[in-house]
């Protein structure tokens, strides 16, 4: 279990994987495999198959084509983000349109409500019937609380049917995957139709290097390599992989390995004015998000710190507007 190995190895399936500096268990593996001849051959079978199909050097030129050959013109591209409770996807995913809206035509899709950023004025963006999740129990609602969750998503399959009336040379999906769960079928049904319309088309995920790991992670992170393997072309994982690697929260990792690219983090822009050197008072600075949660945790700061001064920086009113009245007393 060492570098890129575990890429190309699925241990038990296609080789045996054994701890890297580990003598005794390397010759147990050796030597479970010298005695069974059955095991050996379909071992073998596996590891020829997967290599045949992922690291062929047809696959690979064929690979590499479609990502570097240039397209005639700007490249056509779809963004859909659906941010559910705070806005940390919905921030990146618009410094990434607005950093590739001056060399490529860009359509930025918002499955959630309004939350104070836009993306820039070049930059063709569709509102879709707004949804949030609620945090207790994970249903989701209309936050404008006029129609049912039912009736947002007919509403949202009509305007993303709207979107679709122009053929698309990429589509980035934000998280999912690896997240949105409840927006599979709305998410694969636009990639179907944008395929429909060019069957070259480039099918991406965007995503942070950290996923929230669940009980059944094993059973559930298959059925995501599932989907990875039958959607789409890349990952890319906003990070840096000698900090944190995808590896580390999604244990399917050896299914994906050869679709992940990691791109480095993403800030807000170049043009963030830069924090005055000038010397400050001595104060405790809490980083808690731009969304719900993070304000309804500032309020229990204050709640807990009756004697001190604290002041809860919220950057856009319409945030106030789904935060509990507890929160907005605070802010």
């Amino acid at each position: 279990e060492i570098s890129g190995i575990p890429e190309i190895i699925e241990n038990g399936k296609s080789g045996i994987l054994v701890p890297q500096k580990n003598p005794s268990a390397l010759a147990e593996a050796m030597l479970l495999v010298l005695h069974n001849e059955k095991l050996c051959l379909e071992l073998g079978k596996n590891a020829r198959a997967k290599v045949k199909n992922i690291f062929d050097a047809k696959v690979c030129i064929n690979t590499c084509e479609k990502l570097l050959l240039p397209y005639s013109g700007k490249k056509k591209v779809l963004f859909y983000c659906q941010h559910l409770l705070g806005i940390g996807h919905l921030t990146r995913s618009i410094s990434l349109v607005n950093e590739i809206s001056d060399s490529c035509d860009v359509t930025f899709v918002q499955g959630g409500p309004p939350a104070g950023k836009t993306p820039h004025q070049n930059v063709k963006f569709y509102q879709l019937s707004p949804l949030l999740m609620r945090e207790e129990d994970n249903s989701l609602y209309d936050p404008n609380n006029t129609k049912s969750v039912a009736a947002s998503f007919s509403d949202r399959k009509i305007q993303l049917e709207k979107v679709l009336d122009k053929k698309f040379d990429i589509i980035v999906i934000e998280l999912f995957p690896f997240g949105r769960k409840k927006f599979q079928e709305e998410i694969l049904n636009l990639i179907g139709s944008a395929k429909e319309k060019n069957k070259d088309l480039f099918v991406l995920c965007s995503m942070r290097d950290i996923l929230v790991v669940k009980k059944d992670a094993a059973v559930r992170d298959n059925k995501i390599a599932k989907i990875v393997n039958d959607y789409f072309d890349y990952i890319l994982v906003h990070s840096d992989k000698d900090v944190i690697s995808l590896r580390s929260s999604f244990t399917a990792y050896p299914e994906i390995a050869h679709k992940i690219v990691y791109t480095g983090y993403v800030c807000e822009g170049k043009n963030e004015k830069k924090i005055l050197s000038k010397q400050r008072k001595n104060r405790i600075l809490v980083s808690m998000g731009g969304g719900i949660v993070g304000v309804e945790l500032a309020a229990e700061i204050v709640g807990a710190y009756k004697n001190k001064k604290v002041t809860i920086v919220q950057s856009k009113g319409i945030l106030m507007e789904r935060s509990t009245i507890k929160a907005q007393k605070y802010s």
